[in-house]
């Protein structure tokens, strides 16, 4: 086994120690034919590990799939996955939900589909904040990383306090939790219908999950019907022929996704050690032939925006935030080299920004095509978009 493979091998099992299961859809790649036959069946696409943002799941990817299993080979495998708290994954243990253990829930689930290979990592929104987690702890398992529309500010304080109060202790045991918190860890994501949990789940925090909020989760299915017994909603075996609801929204893991991952200085020192270690292989692994793997760095957004109307949640350059710690700004200079142009030197490139012009905040759903097509060149070709897009 080469130095390489031990490393990618070595990370991958790190990262099953903390994991926990996590719910995810997986759809195969397709490899390019060789003279008119179809290739070996070793041959393996490259894997694309797609993870979601905030209020969100694994099915906002959905139309990204979609998109990509009509384009001619060859083709990325996709992964995508539902966080702890998010779509179907339970949120587990209050203490244990940090960024670190989120990641190493993709990494480890990532490995198992991919075995000893590196993979391409997409993170929308807040999912990008537990990408570069991921990259800065295993970056043997991640080839390219790529952050879409999520910088490393500080987000989601207000509705952090919300839950957990200015200065209050969030440890499950912290005495006289806020309301807000108490009516989210008492939530159950399956109910007598969509609408009775539409109903409880704007009870848990009103000023947070509005009646607009929450029609919006019901209109884009994350608040549904689903037929059969509710026993069978919550994982039993009741199957009956009624309707019952389910809720791909947990207040309890928005809480506390606001609070470790969003309110966090987490990013920023994800950011700084993959920065750190992109330093390092350059003065100390210069000559090596198999040196540490940095992966390379692109961040994908959208125009700055009105964040309540989905607009882009990064700042643009020259704007208020645009030299804020955190942000775009701040993560290139933290890096020490910036890539404007397609024609720069790859090997020397640490950091890609690329701006999708007219897309909101969910990139990959507002400019679809142009997102997935960017997405396979990284993924096959390793090639990225910088610039406007």
């Amino acid at each position: 086994m080469s130095a390489a493979a031990t490393r990618v091998a070595s990370a991958a099992e790190a990262a099953r120690r903390l994991a926990r299961p996590v719910r995810s859809t997986f759809q195969p790649g397709r490899v390019a034919p060789r003279d008119g036959r179809a290739s070996p069946e070793d041959v393996r696409p490259p894997l694309v590990v797609l993870v979601h943002g905030l209020e969100s799941h694994s099915g906002t990817f959905d139309a990204v799939a979609s998109y990509v299993a009509a384009m001619p080979p060859p083709t990325p495998s996709l992964l995508a996955v539902d966080l702890r708290g998010h779509g179907l994954t339970p949120v587990g243990p209050e203490p244990e939900f940090l960024p670190a253990n989120l990641a190493a829930d993709v990494a480890a689930c990532a490995a198992t589909h991919a075995p000893g290979e590196r993979v391409v990592l997409v993170g929308h929104s807040m999912g990008g904040r537990v990408a570069v987690r991921l990259a800065a702890d295993y970056p043997e398992l991640v080839s390219h990383l790529i952050v879409e529309d999520m910088d490393a500010t500080l987000m989601c304080a207000d509705h952090a306090r919300a839950f957990f109060g200015a200065d209050a202790d969030d440890r499950p045991d912290a005495p006289k939790p806020a309301p807000e918190l108490e009516r989210a860890r008492a939530f159950d994501p399956a109910g007598d219908s969509a609408e009775s949990l539409a109903a409880n789940l704007s009870a848990v925090a009103p000023n947070i999950f509005t009646a607009e909020r929450v029609a919006g989760y019901v209109a884009r299915g994350r608040v549904y019907e689903v037929r059969g017994g509710a026993d069978s909603v919550r994982g039993g075996a009741d199957s009956d022929a009624r309707s019952f609801g389910r809720s791909l929204i947990h207040p309890l893991g928005f809480a506390l996704a606001c609070r470790r991952v969003l309110a966090s200085r987490d990013g920023v020192a994800a950011f700084s050690s993959l920065a750190r270690l992109a330093r390092k292989v350059d003065l100390e692994h210069e000559s090596d032939p198999s040196p540490p793997h940095v992966p390379a760095v692109h961040l994908w957004r959208a125009p700055e925006g009105d964040r309540e109307a989905g607009g882009g949640i990064t700042a643009d350059r020259g704007s208020p935030g645009g030299r804020a710690v955190g942000s775009i700004d701040w993560i290139e200079e933290t890096f020490g080299r910036r890539v404007d142009s397609p024609d720069a030197d790859d090997a020397r490139v640490d950091v890609r920004v690329a701006t999708f012009e007219g897309a909101g905040h969910s990139v990959h759903n507002t400019r679809l095509e142009a997102f997935a097509e960017a997405l396979v060149e990284v993924a096959v070709r390793g090639v990225g978009v910088v610039g406007k897009v």
